[in-house]
């Protein structure tokens, strides 16, 4: 497993801690994957793929007590605007329904004509953190 930096393991820290805290009974649980979790990781551009996976939509309170966490966690945590959650589920719908793959942004793109308008702000605050200057607009491709 790659060296992981120290704010990055203290933001993971803070998300496991806090997460329970913030969704209560509604959290299923968080899942760490991609490139972090293998000799893929490079710390110059690599995003940190989490899986937050929840029994039901979350409460209009519990999407402001995560917005408030996340915004405290912005402003003393660089690590925060490279957490890819929301996108991240974005690709797993897409990829669900359409049977195919595609970058974390156009299957966003995708997932904001088809879900209530009520996640718009979030898929839309997911994308701008992933558009700056990274890669990741490049559609994955299965590996042979």
């Amino acid at each position: 497993m790659p060296r992981i930096p120290s704010k990055l393991s203290s933001l993971l820290q803070s998300l496991t801690v806090q997460l329970p805290v913030l969704l209560g009974r509604n959290l299923v649980g968080v899942y760490l994957y991609g490139s972090v979790t293998h000799n893929g990781f490079n710390p110059k551009r690599s995003d940190v793929d989490c899986l937050v996976v929840t029994r039901r939509d979350l409460s209009d309170a519990q999407l402001r007590r995560l917005g408030g966490w996340h915004a405290h966690m912005e402003k003393s945590n660089p690590w925060t605007s490279r957490l890819q959650i929301s996108l991240t589920i974005c690709r797993i719908l897409y990829s669900t329904e359409k049977r195919s793959l595609t970058s974390k942004p156009a299957a966003a793109k995708w997932v904001i004509k088809k879900w209530p308008r009520r996640w718009t702000k979030i898929i839309n605050q997911g994308l701008t953190y992933n558009e700056i200057g990274r890669e990741s607009d490049i559609p994955l491709r299965p590996r042979n």
